[in-house]
């Protein structure tokens, strides 16, 4: 693959579009200073996904857009394509030509392209991706990035060790796998905050769901047994009209048997219920226990499974550790032979050492005795020259001093003149300074008074600010405090005005009636429920639902026609039944003769109920009707005592308690059918009531809140004026004490200047006679030292002719040496990098020994933990036996009592069976016969309103009813069976039906949650093992480029300088992939140092040898390089072209340059220039036909 084509058109000067062919070997570009040249290869960066505008030269990416000249507008988009052959198929896509295109405009939108096909620059860079091309690759090396190679900072350095080793894509799917596993985390944490809000519901929903089941089995079940009663009953009572007759005959024999067995029965009835129980409370006690056991089973069983799962575990564990400890000694072995092959390899080279050391040595006592003879005779004309240059020296310093004697007395006049200068400019500046110190210390004096103001202002800024500070802070908590009460009770509001709304509580028929009255025309005239048309005083709820009990569902119209409208609609739709109350049918009975008022004003009595209401006047006959005859008292006993006097009125406690006219007495612990509709009404007044409260405290606190922070505000304005004074003044001060010292310093220097001045003008008169006394003597003593060197230049000839030979013979023994040192020095060398590798084969093997003694520690304590476990597992199993003994004796014993008790209870029954027949026939009996004709009478009755029940209650007629009838073998236990199913339907309190599927639905969500955090759990395993395996991949893939990198370094970098040496160094080997790399480098010549010790041209050429090591060891498709080799010296530019044309036979090289020595090797070469103002130009000339 190279590069085959650069379209630009619109990017920085290239205002036209232009076309570059590249073809395989060295292009160059050249161009002036300013040209555009350097716009190139940022076009080509720019293309390749640079995002840094910075590093295009810009300070906003559309800069790059050509911006207009004097003579042309500015375009409005900028366009790069950059065309590949791909005929070898080194990008992973399905083309043999590639074309890379990226578009931006003015409005900042920009596009990427892959062969014309719109892309993403992920896909771009996911493209090129380890092939060495790209922006932190290094197929594109700039005039800055040689710096950023040889940078201190390592990771400018790493990137491109990373691409050449081919780990960017592994960094990248690491880096993905990282972010994915992050995600995955965070979708765990969601989910167990789902499912964790989800159990809280589970348990309470599925009590309410087992409920709302128990509660629709019991009403089928109460359903049967009720209406088989009420059919036995209605057979029973006209078989009691055909035997009446018969029984009046026996009834005066039979009487006082009856009355005495009635009393036996009785006594044997109580014994055996204290049985039943006392049985009853046994068989409680032991569920409980049976439960708790079943439990603690359950969770033995739990423990039973996770201990077979750890030693599971702990057995695979062992196999893997027992395969690394193989793996391990294979390891040990290899190493063991390369050491053995390493101390060969050192004893042969200690060997040639020796050889080298003993000619060296001949050699050099030869040169020694050759170079005695020659010292003596250089040293007699050293001597000669020695004389003759100490003449020459003599006659030269005899006239330099001269001379110099000469400038000294002119530079004593020139000094003496300035002298008498400086002192009048010192003494006007000393004046200066006097008055300047005078005012500088008044303006400190000051300064350092403002300071200290403005710091008592600040102070007390930053008091007042913390004390409105902490006021501040508990407001806020208060009024969170305050808006999550106001939120709970708009949310309880809400909910119970939604109940109230939807008729909660109420019959359903009552509810479906309402709700068709509401939705269309049936429903005119009808006025609603009663319980809705009244309010009631706080406290008197209880006593008023009582007080009305079902009539509170009654619904209220005006007419009969209406009410007979609504339930012809009913009976169409079978909706169900439902009681009116026509206004204008209600009849009141005249209740003047009742004592009732004069009792108003005893104690405890409240009065009559429909006194203590509210309602609308058009009710008044309506609740007159309802609860005119119920009286209101605060206690049972104020009840019985009114009820002793007023038997005409149903008296009503405010807890509920109630005594009927008949004198039956009806009390206890009262729990209110679904929900008591008064009390909601009133929790709902009561809530609006605190909600507005709540809301008024709220906007309270939110004004002061507001107040707050406006103060705050102005507070910390304040502050931070006085602090920004306070730190001028300090500022200023600092300027005026440095400047006061100043002066005060300048005016002991003039001081000082004043006196130095004086002593020098004395010193520089007497020395002006000294050397005009001086010049005169040394101009004879030349004269005399010249006719001396004559004659020794003549003796110094002659001996030199003899020296010259001596010297010729030197050398070739001299020659004989050198090649023997740097024998010796390489085989020293070779033997410093054995034994270093010998080191490093004993450190390995040592390691290999710790890590084989670890593994062999840690599958010890896991054989440890095994049996633990084991243990642990039997004990657990103990246990599970010991437990499910005890719960098969529970089990058993509670089946003894189960049975004891229905034994009891079928003895009881029939006991029970027995008075109720006794006393059934007594009262009979007392019957007396004028009255059999009433009794009779008394039957239909109770026949036809049995009829009326079953209609009412469950809207059958008797003819439909007849399928549920089933013979009766024991009728006591047919209403034991009913008393019980209604204790129970009582007992489970509030019923929401809903709440089955409710609970379906949340079980089904809860299940496919669990499931989903199965599945996240998985993920993350496997992503952890990917990332896993991604750095194990990287750290092999990397140490080897980053070994073959080094050593071709080292070649590289010595053929470029022409000896020296230099290597690359990974600072911590146990973190390869984080690793700072260390480049050391030694030129010829020089001491092995940092980089950061080199010159200009040592680090550009070392960043060089770089490059081409990296390219050798994975050549890039092409690599473009910009002035790189500027700082380099004319011979080094030869060496480095030398490299570029070697390397050109495997990369294509398209470099910018203006060096003489590369463009000699460019095979094709491409001119930039600027023929109009602002506009690059690109003229292209191929230098191999040009030559032809």
């Amino acid at each position: 693959m190279y590069l085959k084509k650069l379209e630009i058109y619109g990017f920085k000067s290239f205002a036209d579009k232009i076309e570059i062919d590249f073809k395989k070997g060295i292009t160059g570009i050249v161009g002036p200073n300013g040209s555009g040249k350097s716009n190139i290869i940022d076009a080509v960066r720019w293309v390749l996904g640079e995002q840094s505008a910075k590093t295009l030269r810009g300070s906003k990416m559309e800069d790059v857009i050509f911006n207009g000249t004097s003579h042309r507008r500015p375009l409005g988009m900028a366009e790069v394509s950059l065309s590949f052959d791909n005929s070898d198929k080194l990008l992973p896509i399905d083309y043999s030509e590639v074309t890379i295109t990226r578009r931006i405009y003015r409005s900042g939108e920009s596009e990427y392209l892959i062969n014309k096909t719109p892309c993403r620059l992920k896909d771009i860079k996911e493209l090129l991706m380890d092939t060495g091309i790209g922006i932190d690759g290094y197929s594109l090396i700039g005039q800055g990035q040689i710096d950023s190679i040889l940078s201190s900072k390592t990771e400018d350095r790493r990137q491109i060790f990373e691409e050449a080793a081919g780990i960017v894509k592994y960094k990248a799917r690491k880096a993905e796998a990282e972010k994915k596993l992050e995600n995955t985390y965070q979708n765990i944490v969601r989910i167990n905050d789902i499912i964790g809000e989800l159990e809280s519901r589970v348990k309470p929903l599925k009590q309410q769901s087992e409920k709302a089941k128990k509660y629709l089995e019991l009403s089928e079940k109460l359903k049967d047994l009720e209406l088989n009663l009420f059919l036995n009953e209605i057979e029973q009572t006209e078989n009691k009209l055909k035997a009446e007759q018969k029984q009046l005959n026996i009834v005066e024999n039979q009487l006082n048997n009856y009355l005495k067995n009635r009393k036996n029965l009785i006594e044997k009835q109580e014994k055996i219920q204290l049985m039943i129980d006392n049985i009853e409370n046994e068989i409680k006690k032991m569920k409980s226990n049976y439960f708790e056991i079943s439990s603690t089973i359950k969770k033995l069983e739990g423990d039973k499974i996770l201990y077979n799962e750890k030693i599971q575990n702990t057995e695979n564990n062992v196999i893997r550790i027992s395969k690394e400890i193989n793996e391990l000694e294979l390891q040990k072995n290899v190493l063991n032979k390369q050491l053995e092959n390493l101390l060969n390899e050192r004893e042969n080279l200690e060997k040639n050492i020796r050889e080298s050391t003993e000619n060296l040595k001949l050699e050099t006592e030869k040169y020694k005795s050759s170079t005695s003879s020659l010292n003596e005779d250089e040293l007699f004309i050293e001597n000669l020259k020695s004389e003759v240059i100490e003449i020459l020296n003599k006659i030269s310093s005899t006239k330099s001093e001269i001379s110099s004697m000469s400038s000294i007395k002119e530079s004593i006049l020139k000094r003496i003149r300035k002298i008498q200068e400086d002192n009048r400019e010192l003494k006007e500046r000393e004046d200066s300074l006097n008055f300047d110190i005078q005012t500088l210390d008044e303006e400190l004096k000051n300064i350092n008074k403002s300071i200290l103001q403005k710091q008592d202002k600040k102070n007390d800024f930053q008091n007042r600010r913390d004390e409105l500070l902490n006021k501040y802070n508990n407001l806020l908590v208060s009024f969170e405090e305050k808006k999550n009460s106001l939120n709970k009770c708009i949310s309880e509001k809400k909910l119970l005005e939604e109940m109230d709304k939807s008729y909660e509580g109420f019959n359903s028929s009552v509810k479906k009636t309402l709700e068709i009255c509401k939705k269309s025309n049936i429903g005119n005239g009808i006025h609603g429920v009663v319980a809705e048309l009244m309010t009631i005083p706080r406290g008197l709820e209880i006593a008023m639902e009582v007080a009305l009990g079902y009539s509170m569902q009654y619904i209220v119209c005006n007419k009969q026609e209406e009410a007979k409208r609504v339930i012809k609609y009913l009976k169409e739709n079978s909706i169900g039944r439902v009681t009116f109350l026509p206004l204008s049918n209600i009849y009141i009975k005249n209740n003047k003769g009742d004592k009732v008022l004069n009792f108003k004003k005893l104690s405890g009595v409240i009065g009559r109920a429909n006194e203590l209401i509210n309602f609308d006047k058009k009710y008044e006959r309506l609740f007159e009707y309802l609860l005119g005859k119920v009286i209101i008292v605060d206690n049972i006993d104020t009840a019985i005592e009114i009820s002793k006097i007023i038997k005409t009125y149903k008296i009503v406690t405010v807890d509920g308690d109630v005594i009927n006219p008949s004198g039956t007495i009806t009390g206890g612990s009262y729990k209110a059918k679904g929900i008591n509709v008064f009390i909601r009404k009133r929790k709902i007044e009561d809530l609006n009531d605190e909600i507005e409260k709540l809301s008024n405290t709220i906007n309270s606190y939110s004004e002061k809140i507001s107040t707050y922070k406006i103060e705050l505000e102005k507070l910390e304005k304040k502050i931070n004026l006085n602090h920004e004074e306070i730190e001028r003044l300090k500022m200023l001060l600092f300027k005026k004490e440095n400047s006061y010292t100043y002066l005060k310093n300048e005016l002991n220097n003039i001081k000082s200047n004043k006196s130095n001045l004086k002593s020098e003008y004395d010193e520089l008169s007497s020395d002006l006679k000294d050397i005009e006394m001086s010049i005169e003597k040394k101009r004879h003593n030349i004269e005399v030292l010249e006719k001396q060197n004559l004659k020794l230049q003549n003796d110094i000839n002659k001996k030199l002719e003899c020296i010259s030979k001596s010297h010729r013979d030197l050398e070739n023994v001299k020659e004989k040496i050198t090649t023997l040192k740097v024998t010796l020095a390489s085989l020293n060398e070779k033997k410093e990098n054995i034994i270093a590798e010998i080191n490093r084969i004993n450190n390995s093997i040592k390691t290999c020994d710790d890590d084989k003694l670890s593994r062999k520690e840690e599958l010890t304590c896991l054989e440890k933990s095994k049996k633990d476990y084991s243990a642990k597992l039997k004990e657990i199993e103990l246990l599970i036996n010991d437990n499910n003994v005890l719960f098969k004796q529970l089990e058993y014993n509670i089946n003894k009592y189960d049975s004891e008790k229905t034994d009891l209870l079928k003895e009881n029954k029939i006991l029970v069976d027995e008075i109720k027949s006794i006393n059934k026939a007594i009262n009979e009996l007392k019957e007396s016969l004028h009255k059999i004709e009433v009794r009779k009478t008394r039957f239909e009755l109770q026949r036809d309103s049995i009829v009326k029940k079953i209609w009412e209650k469950y809207e059958l007629s008797l003819t439909d009813a007849i399928k549920y009838k089933k013979e009766i073998e024991d009728y006591s236990d047919i209403l034991e069976k009913i008393k019980y199913i209604k204790g129970e339907i009582k007992g489970l309190g509030q019923v929401n039906i809903n709440s089955i599927k409710e609970y379906e639905e949340l079980i089904e969500r809860y299940d496919f949650l669990k499931n989903q955090k199965e599945d996240l759990i998985k993920a993350k395993e496997s992503l952890n093992k990917v990332i896993v395996e991604l750095e194990s991949t990287m750290n092999k893939q990397f140490l080897d480029s980053f070994n073959k990198i080094n050593e071709s370094f080292s070649i590289i970098f010595n053929k470029l300088f022409n000896g020296g040496r230099a290597k690359l160094i990974l600072e911590d080997k146990s973190n390869v992939l984080e690793s700072n790399i260390e480049i050391i480098a030694q030129p010829p010549g020089k001491k092995l140092q940092n980089l950061n010790l080199l010159s200009g041209g040592e680090k550009a050429l070392t960043a060089i040898a770089l490059l081409f090591s990296i390219l050798k060891t994975k050549p890039t498709p092409f690599c473009i390089l910009d002035e790189i080799e500027a700082a380099l010296d004319d011979a080094n530019i030869y060496r480095f072209a030398d490299f570029l044309k070697e390397f050109s036979k495997n990369s294509q090289f398209i470099i910018i340059t203006h060096r003489k020595g590369t463009m000699e090797i460019i095979d094709y070469l491409y001119g930039v220039t600027m023929q109009e103002y602002g506009v690059s130009k690109v003229v292209s000339v191929k230098l191999t036909e040009k030559a032809s």
